[in-house]
């Protein structure tokens, strides 16, 4: 069994899991939770300074791959901040929430699924795909724990098939995305972050909003900006003026997302991806 130490401001596991990038996961209760990682499960329990997973030590690269925890927020967040200071008080009620480096795959299946739908909707049907596709890979507790499945466990699936289990209109786009990742997901990971958008562009029902976040949690790519009707809210609550400064025809009736993804990209640069969870969180917690 492992323990890790580490600093509240660099991880906060239960906030964590709240920040609408990752579904699947069991809180189990207060301070213990079930991570789930391609083919791999661990128990952690919150101590009084750090965490403890229930795990060989050797196995904690897994986890500390997982959680990105190579990556040290506390000097990306003064970043942040120093960028916009207006952030100062998200940054500092969501220390601990961090970009995961989750399975791209998974990504791409569960952004597409995502769109439309609440975070328990989404959560209900990508866990829903995973009990009847995916490889069992435990039980704690009553709890049974399942891998998401693998895009060879998914390749025979009609689109009658995806519609049974209650995904409606994206089932032709699901039929389509296993196929594509089929062949060329391994291509993928050598790809920029504009190529790589080019890709996901391709695949059916995947808009720059779901690309740039299967871009952002599967391939850590922090150079995107994903922008959906809640971040057009609150960039254009925040930024209106400026995104406006940028463009040729300043009084255009009304912003596009690409205006404001564009906006978001120059003005936080390399770290914008890291910028936008803390104005969704901000817009989530700040705005009315």
């Amino acid at each position: 069994m492992f323990e890790l130490s580490i600093e509240s401001k660099q991880l906060n596991i239960e906030k964590l899991l709240d920040t609408g990038q990752v579904f699947r996961y069991i809180h189990v209760d207060k301070g213990r939770f079930i991570l789930i990682y391609g083919q791999v499960y661990v128990l952690v329990d919150q101590v009084e300074d750090g965490y403890r997973f229930h795990c060989h030590e050797e196995d904690m690269g897994i986890w500390q791959d997982y959680l990105n925890l190579h990556m040290d927020y506390v000097l990306l967040n003064e970043e942040v901040v120093k960028k916009e200071k207006r952030l100062s008080q998200a940054v500092k009620s969501f220390e601990g929430i961090r970009i995961m480096h989750q399975d791209p795959f998974e990504m791409l299946i569960t952004f597409i699924i995502s769109q439309s739908k609440s975070m328990v909707q989404i959560r209900k049907l990508v866990n829903g795909l995973s009990e009847a596709y995916g490889n069992q890979l435990g039980e704690w507790m009553g709890h049974k724990i399942y891998a998401f499945p693998r895009p060879d466990q998914l390749l025979h699936l009609s689109e009658e098939d995806f519609r049974t289990m209650k995904f409606g209109y994206r089932a032709p786009y699901l039929v389509d995305a296993v196929k594509v990742f089929y062949e060329k997901g391994h291509e993928f990971r050598e790809l920029s972050t504009k190529e790589l958008m080019e890709g996901l562009l391709d695949i059916k029902g995947v808009g720059r909003k779901v690309a740039s976040c299967i871009i952002l949690f599967g391939y850590n790519k922090y150079d995107v900006f994903p922008v959906d009707v809640w971040m057009r809210r609150i960039m254009i609550e925040l930024y209106d003026k400026k995104i406006r400064k940028g463009l040729k025809n300043p009084n255009v009736k009304k912003l596009l997302d690409k205006h404001i993804e564009d906006f978001g990209l120059a003005f936080f640069g390399q770290n914008a991806g890291i910028a936008q969870q803390y104005l969704f969180e901000y817009g989530r917690s700040s705005l009315k």
